[in-house]
């Protein structure tokens, strides 16, 4: 036994126009109030409280700065389409004027009585049209304008700005329901004002004159009108008792950041609605109202939290007096989820002695679609007495907010020698990582007087794409300013852009004449816009091993990191995997990959995020190979193109392993107790020149002389195994062996034979 086991140890081893009496009303109105519920300028001008960090520069001390220019502009170019903006003109023909803001100019006026859905000699009133808003898509080459009197959006084509083209519009209408007397639907006009896009760029919101509680939802692929909603939410009948329906206007709108929470301004009933939206399927659900209106209870008051308020003037029951703001616009943060609501004060002071509030602005947060919390409001000092507009910086990182400072010469010696005291500021505030708003106290007057209206939520400021220049337009759309204005962020300067003088007679369009009684002065800068997304995708690609053998499994990664200054929506790229390669699963860190198209979706990716891709596959096929992915598509503007691709080389070996030498067998008797017995030995050496390391051998034998296709396995051993007795042979038994190396895989090598 001893001999026996000795002999055993040697030988092992992966959304009919009302009227336009009403729309003349609304115009005439909004020229009786152009700065809000407040008296005149002069009479209002409240003094100045407090200290500010930065002294208002005087109008003769206010900065004409030279055309600024990228770093990636040369001399004589001019901006990229898609880094230009546009400013809406509100005139007797309704205009458009394009912004350069590399150059910090605007052009002069286009397309005028291009964008009328009524000749002017066939209005009641010639200023019932109008253009209130604007927006550029994310790619700059296409805009979109409001004309408020006439129920249409109209759809601009801005590839060339020096002459831009209408490609048509969308009319804005809806059925009440009901019949006139001879049988016929009456069919209302929509008063379109304030439009929000959704961050892929797909669908376009617009509200209904703030007096309405409708929505409509067009899409701006097709240009055509999707759904109109009508905004209502549960509450109780007053009368009854019991549960209805309750309608919930709508004076401003913006959409998060993720593409499905609709965010409303209330301002008659001084209220933020939220709405759940799914525009694909044209549904939306209420899902809950904030009030921006609270008690009076003393010097200090605070926000009556969990409060609803109904529609109209809330507060008229009241007994209690009510005090906060009455919210005309609302701002979301780059990153889709802050959300600052804005508008003047509603106030128990009649003099600003006596004033208890001031147009504080509200700030939200968004924490998941359809859900959002209040974070209150920001106490601002009491000679802030209105605001229109509201922009974050492209970074997220500053809130500006367009502020009417009333003062009165009695109270503020700094302005008793002038006649029109400037009285619109910018506030800068700082948001903070959690979404807070810190005044920061820096102060920003512009020289030129500048109402807010109660009326209307367009917006009236925006910051160029690359967040250089802050642009702030006309608040008002009867009287004011007739100028557009730039500060400079770096050093907090304002630029005058362009100003119309009184009396600049506005040329009639071919083929229409122009009224005697039509006004000539009346053309105010009004809604202003840059694209939304100015993007720089950076893609790389990196493998876990550049070199494999054939059979071996393999992982690559792709990385894209958004190094612009704006946040991208809707990037599609393409990963091309080669033949010879087979895949086996993908993961994304974010988006959607689809194996079979190779494509991966991403829906949003912010300022410095990045995401990832993982793909798994298995080398079918030697040779060399590059792998990677490349941006295809994106909703925005990508100006370096450049870095949109990532490729990395793969080289794939045979996984073959090389065959043993120095095979040889000999033929043992052992001397046992009893018997002899014959052992054929079959020793064998490790092939030096080989690469692919052995993971074992396979041993096969057949009678000496027999056919190849006899040979039957006898062992498998390890890869360090250097021989095998083959043993208990008869005297005369003659054998041939095949000794082939196995890769991990289990490609086996070409065999070693020899035998007796």
């Amino acid at each position: 036994m001893f001999l026996y086991g000795f002999m055993e140890w040697r030988m092992r081893e992966k959304r009919v126009v009302k009227g336009c009496c009403f729309v003349a009303w609304i115009l005439l109105l909004s020229l009786i109030l152009p700065a809000g519920v407040f008296a005149k300028d002069e009479e209002r001008n409240l003094r100045r409280e407090g200290s500010y960090q930065n002294d208002f520069p005087k109008a003769s001390q206010r900065e004409t700065l030279p055309p600024v220019r990228s770093q990636r502009t040369v001399e004589g170019e001019t901006a990229p389409a898609g880094v230009g903006g546009l400013v809406a003109i509100n005139s007797v023909y309704s205009s458009i004027k394009t912004v350069n803001p590399r150059a910090l100019a605007l052009s002069q006026r286009l397309l005028d009585g291009q964008m009328e859905g009524i000749p002017t000699e066939l209005r009641p009133n010639p200023n019932s049209g109008g253009l209130f808003d604007a927006i550029v898509t994310p790619d700059g080459k296409t805009a979109v304008v409001s004309n408020f009197g006439e129920s249409l959006v109209y759809f601009l084509d801005l590839s060339n700005p020096a002459s831009p083209t209408v490609l048509g519009n969308v009319p804005i209408k809806y059925d009440t329901g009901t019949v006139d007397e001879e049988g016929h639907p009456i069919v209302y006009g929509f008063f379109a004002e304030d439009m929000a896009l959704t961050p892929d760029g797909r669908y376009l919101l617009v509200t209904d004159g703030g007096y309405n509680p409708y929505l409509a939802l067009i899409n701006v692929r097709t240009r055509t009108l999707k759904t109109i909603w009508k905004l209502e939410a549960p509450g109780v009948d007053k009368t009854t008792g019991e549960p209805t329906m309750i309608d919930k206007n709508a004076t401003s709108c913006s959409v998060a950041g993720d593409g499905r929470t609709v965010l409303v301004s209330d301002y008659f009933g001084a209220q933020v609605h939220v709405f759940l939206m799914d525009p694909d399927a044209g549904t939306l659900e209420f899902r809950q109202s904030f009030d921006t209106l609270f008690p009076l209870a003393g010097p200090t008051v605070a926000p009556v939290k969990g409060a609803v308020k109904e529609q109209g003037n809330v507060h008229a029951e009241t007994p209690v007096k009510m005090i906060g703001t009455r919210v005309l616009n609302i701002a979301v943060s780059p990153d889709g989820k802050t959300v600052v609501a804005l508008g003047p004060p509603q106030d128990e002071g009649s003099d600003p002695e006596t004033y208890t509030f001031s147009c504080a602005p509200w700030v939200f947060r968004v924490n998941a679609p359809g859900r959002v919390v209040s974070k209150g409001y920001v106490a601002l000092p009491k000679v802030a007495r209105g605001a229109q507009t509201g922009v974050f910086s492209r970074d997220g990182s500053k809130f500006y907010m367009g502020v009417n400072e009333y003062r009165r010469p009695e109270y503020d010696v700094k302005w008793t020698s002038a006649p029109n005291p400037p009285n619109y500021v910018i506030y800068v505030f700082r948001v903070t990582p959690e979404g807070d708003l810190v005044d920061t106290g820096a102060r920003v007057q512009l020289a030129t007087p500048r109402g807010t209206s109660q009326l209307f939520g367009v917006d009236t400021m925006a910051i160029d794409p690359e967040n250089r220049y802050l642009f702030v337009s006309n608040p008002t759309v009867s009287g004011g300013a007739r100028v557009v204005s730039a500060v400079d962020l770096r050093t907090l300067k304002e630029v005058e852009l362009s100003t119309v003088e009184p009396g600049d007679v506005i040329p009639p369009p071919e083929g229409i004449v122009k009224q005697d009684t039509a006004p000539t002065d009346t053309h105010f800068p009004t809604g202003i816009a840059f694209p939304d997304t100015v993007s720089d995708l950076a893609v790389t690609s990196a493998a876990d091993q550049p070199e494999l053998s054939v059979g071996d499994a393999a992982s690559f990664t792709v990385k894209v990191k958004n190094r612009g200054c704006g946040h991208a929506y809707g990037i599609n790229l393409k990963l091309a995997l080669p033949e010879g390669l087979t895949f086996e699963g993908a993961s994304a860190e974010s988006g959607a990959f689809d194996s079979s198209s190779g494509s991966w979706y991403i829906v949003h990716l912010g300022i410095e995020d990045e995401t990832t891709l993982t793909v798994r596959c298995r080398a079918a096929k030697r040779g060399n190979y590059s792998v990677g992915a490349s941006v295809l598509s994106l909703t925005g503007f990508d100006p370096e193109e450049e870095n949109n691709g990532g490729l990395v080389s793969l080289v794939v070996r045979e996984d073959v392993p090389a065959a043993p030498v120095s095979s040889l067998v000999d033929r043992i008797e052992n001397d046992l107790l009893f018997f002899k017995e014959n052992v054929n030995r079959l020793t064998w050496k490790e092939n030096p020149q080989g690469v692919v390391p052995v993971a074992r051998y396979r041993l096969y034998r057949k009678a000496k002389g027999a056919s190849d296709s006899s040979y039957l396995q006898i062992a498998e051993l390890a890869s360090t195994a250097r021989e095998y007795g083959d043993r208990n042979l008869g005297k005369s038994d003659l054998f041939t062996y095949k000794l082939v190396a196995l890769s991990a895989q289990g490609n086996a090598s070409s065999p070693a034979v020899a035998g007796n």
